[in-house]
């Protein structure tokens, strides 16, 4: 596989197979839910919402060992407020027993759609990892991880190839009552 070293190789890389990544798209499977959640978590009241946690569950495949009920009451708290990526690790943390730095990233991603996912799969093209469960301060390196892929993610959107990419993106998948982020398109 080859590794992706820089934000400039990610663009070159996307730029080379935009045609094949834009056709693979599904709105309907991929796109539709994620727009519902974007949508639709300012209106609704995420802890007692059944469509909602059902929608955000399956698109977002949330698998916790425990706490689900906890972790939705704590996404509705803070759907309202500023929170942090390493405040929503700790409290995901002490809900779930684990540190979920997927999920809360999901979480934080929901609020505020520039803050990029962690995704298995991104972490694997790029080369990266997340620090062990044995790690010392595992919290406080996993938050740090989270800020280089930020930092990545803003460098890899000020390319000039990227606005050609997004504004084809744009014009493939395009909603009426919706704008996707640069971030979600990446």
């Amino acid at each position: 596989m080859l590794l992706i070293t820089s934000p400039e190789k990610l663009i070159s890389e996307i730029n080379l197979n935009y045609a094949e990544l834009i056709s693979s798209l599904s709105k309907d499977r991929v796109l539709d839910p994620y727009v519902k959640i974007q949508t639709s978590f300012m209106d609704v009241d995420i802890s007692a919402d059944k469509d909602f946690r059902k929608t955000f569950t399956n698109f977002y495949r949330l698998r916790l060992p425990k706490g689900y009920d906890e972790f939705f009451d704590y996404f509705e708290k803070s759907k309202t407020r500023k929170i942090g990526f390493e405040s929503i690790l700790t409290e995901l943390q002490c809900i779930t027993g684990r540190v979920e730095a997927s999920f809360s990233s999901k979480l934080l991603h929901t609020i505020n759609t520039a803050s990029p996912v962690i995704d298995s799969l991104v972490f694997a093209k790029l080369g990266w990892s997340l620090p062990k469960s044995t790690e010392p301060q595992r919290i406080r390196k996993t938050a740090d991880t989270h800020n280089k892929l930020t930092k990545f993610y803003k460098s890899a959107l000020e390319n000039e190839k990227w606005r050609i990419i997004s504004a084809h993106f744009e014009e493939r998948i395009n909603y009426a009552n919706y704008v996707i982020s640069e971030e979600k398109k990446l």
